[in-house]
């Protein structure tokens, strides 16, 4: 997409925006004056068009003759507000403010979509065609947008897509399944991962103090992963070798803030029961850890985020949460599966699930309204990193279960 007086969106002063306007300011293809009166309806119709074709600014506070005059109704607040609950799905877009003649205008600046069409609240789509915005009827074009949405999705799958484990004859006897669990960012602000080494070393120590030195952090590429637990496997005879790629408890985190992670479900000495507790430990670790690595302000630049969660498993295997490490039992673990048992018959898990089973589900801010939750950094993470599978079997939760407890590994 073009820029504005070919400065970048960060780089731009309140006189390149006066140079735009006295010398080539007019409304074209990528540029769209609106005034400080616009309706949002036909507000969100231009932001949709934009999303839709190849991206392209308003300029609010501007009218048509490019005369100034300024915002007062409009607010950066009530933009943001208004479109996330105006177009399905959000689009790409950041918003500055400017002081011209003393007065405030705002600059909307929308990316050409990844995951057309966006469809406004009143079930129309709409695309730029010279210096304005149209509704969309032909069915070639609707093609055309659904072609570039099952790119985006095909890209998703192979970048946050974990391959799936090979069995062979040296496979780890012990290891019942596993979880798999990723999601891909769209941000204003491409670069969010944070590489100071200060912020490193506060991870290593939180991670230190949840399982001692039993981990590893290391950099491939543009992403940090971090593993969990043993790298090692011991063989029927008691000889020691390194496992396969893969087979181990680990989270990467990409330099877009991008995530995906796999959890080991191990069974314990009777081969039978799988300790759930770890899932619960890993989760909440990897949570933490992600916060400290990544920027400050995530939610100010969170657009949305394709999140896919999948649990294979490889031998039957009953859940359960080990309670003998813990004290007192203020959620009811203790008889947690024997009441289980009691009520249901069993808890044995046969096979795998998926969730979801047909597309990866999307999370944007409306879903904090779903919900019924305060749109913050930390419900945000907490969505992102919630699981489908941290209480595999269960029916009937204890007390206090959407409470991840955290205790040693």
């Amino acid at each position: 997409m073009i820029n504005i007086n070919n400065k970048d969106w960060d780089e731009l002063k309140s006189l390149d925006i006066r140079k735009f306007l006295e010398r080539n300011g007019e409304e074209n293809f990528f540029f769209e004056f609106k005034s400080d009166n616009e309706e949002p309806s036909k507000l969100m119709k231009e932001i949709c068009a934009f999303a839709n074709t190849y991206g392209g600014y308003i300029l609010l506070g501007i009218d048509d003759d490019k005369s100034i005059s300024g915002c007062k109704k409009w607010t950066e607040q009530r933009i943001h507000a208004t479109i996330h609950d105006s177009i399905t799905p959000p689009p790409i877009f950041s918003v500055r403010s400017f002081n011209l003649s003393r007065k405030k205008i705002y600059i909307i600046k929308i990316e050409e979509g990844t995951n057309p069409p966006y469809v406004t609240n009143k079930g129309q789509i709409f695309e730029r065609l010279g210096s304005g915005s149209f509704p969309i009827k032909d069915s070639y074009r609707l093609a055309q947008l659904d072609e570039k949405r099952h790119n985006l999705v095909e890209r998703v799958k192979s970048k946050i897509e974990l391959p799936l484990l090979r069995i062979t004859n040296s496979f780890p006897q012990n290891i019942c399944g596993y979880i798999d669990f990723g999601f891909s960012l769209t941000c204003s602000d491409l670069k969010i991962l944070n590489e100071d080494h200060k912020n490193l070393k506060k991870a290593a120590e939180l991670i230190r103090s949840r399982c001692g030195n039993n981990f590893t952090i290391s950099r491939v590429g543009n992403s940090f992963q971090i593993s969990l637990w043993e790298t090692l496997i011991t063989s029927s005879d008691g000889s020691q070798s390194l496992a396969a790629a893969g087979v181990n408890t680990f989270l990467e985190i990409m330099f877009d803030g991008s995530v995906r992670g796999r959890i080991i479900l191990a069974n314990d000495s009777n081969r039978v029961n799988v300790n759930l507790f770890p899932i619960a430990n890993a989760l909440t670790t990897f949570e933490e850890i992600y916060s400290t690595l990544i920027c400050n302000n995530i939610e100010r630049i969170f657009v949305s985020a394709h999140k896919y969660q999948r649990l294979t498993v490889l031998r039957q295997f009953v859940p359960y949460y080990d309670t003998s490490n813990i004290g007192a039992d203020d959620y009811g673990y203790k008889t947690y599966l024997q009441d289980h048992k009691r009520m249901y018959g069993g808890n044995m898990i046969v096979t795998s699930g998926r969730i979801p089973y047909c597309d990866y589900s999307l999370i944007d801010q409306r879903t904090f309204d779903q919900y019924e939750v305060k749109y913050s950094k930390e419900n945000l993470l907490q969505i992102l990193f919630s699981n489908a599978y941290f209480n595999i079997g269960y029916i009937d939760p204890p007390n206090g279960i959407d409470r991840l407890l955290v205790t040693e590994f």
